[in-house]
């Protein structure tokens, strides 16, 4: 993945977090594996 095309390195984290959260929803990670979060 290149951070540049996302605006830096904030911003390809940011754009990282929203895909995980919509690909695996975090709070259905969190009910599974409360130890995590």
């Amino acid at each position: 993945m290149s951070e540049g095309r996302l605006g830096g390195t904030s911003g390809g984290i940011e754009w990282t977090f929203t895909y995980l959260e919509i690909r695996f929803p975090l709070s259905e990670e969190a009910k599974s594996d409360p130890v995590t979060k």
